[in-house]
């Protein structure tokens, strides 16, 4: 599997905001409660099928769950009718020290053009759940901060996908459109506008998703904070039938990053202080 080596950027003009979102240490072994401020980051893994195939079967069947500890870098591509395949040359990831939210790191991401035949091309940071005693229905907030250079107009995206079986998977993502401040849903098709924030390049902004999977599955929340404005909005669940890589085992699967368009071109965006956590118990 390929590894890529974090590029330091050598010019340090650091931001801070109070922009950590503190959450508790408690319950680790029971629930998803994990986060991420790069500062010890180095290297980033690669997402491949293989790959990601030999992590699941060591930690599903051999308790060897290293999947969980590695910080992985997932680039994937989607055609017209959504077919997603994964592309690890499509994109990159490194740390960066010229611009973070808070301490002294956060990661750049960066997207090319989206190829012929494909429409859509997601650069996201990662963080897969496998162990099964952590698959636990119940309250999940998944977020992160994002800075987009004036020169960019991505979506940046962050969410979190529940697959209890391969059967049936949830899909609970949230979109900020750098071109008008749009908050985007996905769905099968495209994309569903629910909200408007007032975006602007150059200053760090948070998004973040409430997805409640005790219930009906079918709306979850959306979370938006600047430094001129907080908003909540809804959205609906996109939900996805039977995928033969999830047979066996349950899993989360948490994002943050961006999406660029066949139109768009390349796309750059900066992350910091990604998270996912259960926020409520409900046995």
């Amino acid at each position: 599997m390929k590894i890529k080596k974090a590029a330091l950027i050598s010019l340090l003009i650091v931001f801070t905001s109070g922009c950590f979102h503190k959450t508790s240490d408690e319950e680790t072994n029971r629930y998803v409660n994990w986060r991420n401020g790069f500062e010890d980051v180095e290297i980033f893994r690669e997402a491949t099928a293989t790959g990601l195939r030999e992590a699941v079967r060591d930690c599903v069947l051999r308790g060897n769950c290293w999947i969980e500890k590695e910080n992985w870098l997932e680039v994937g591509m989607a055609n017209e009718a959504r077919r997603y395949k994964l592309a690890p040359d499509m994109g990159d990831a490194s740390i960066a020290s010229e611009i973070a939210c808070e301490g002294e790191k956060s990661v750049k991401i960066v997207s090319y053009e989206v190829p012929p035949g494909y429409r859509e091309l997601i650069v996201a940071v990662a963080h897969y759940v496998r162990r099964q005693s952590s698959v636990k229905e119940d309250v999940y907030e998944v977020g992160a901060w994002f800075y987009v250079p004036e020169d960019r107009d991505p979506l940046v995206i962050v969410g979190m996908e529940y697959h209890p079986s391969w059967i049936i998977q949830y899909f609970a993502y949230a979109a900020i459109d750098a071109r008008d401040g749009s908050v985007l849903v996905p769905n099968p098709k495209g994309w569903t506008k629910v909200g408007q924030v007032e975006f602007e390049y150059n200053k760090w902004f948070e998004v973040w998703v409430t997805f409640d999977i005790t219930g009906s599955k079918e709306r979850f929340s959306i979370g938006y904070k600047s430094s001129s404005e907080e908003k909540t909005f809804e959205g609906d669940v996109w939900v996805g039938y039977y995928n033969p890589h999830y047979k066996g085992h349950k899993a989360f699967n948490f994002y943050a990053g961006l999406v660029s368009f066949d139109n768009r071109g390349e796309q750059e965006v900066y992350l910091d202080n990604f998270y996912a956590r259960r926020i409520e118990s409900r046995e």
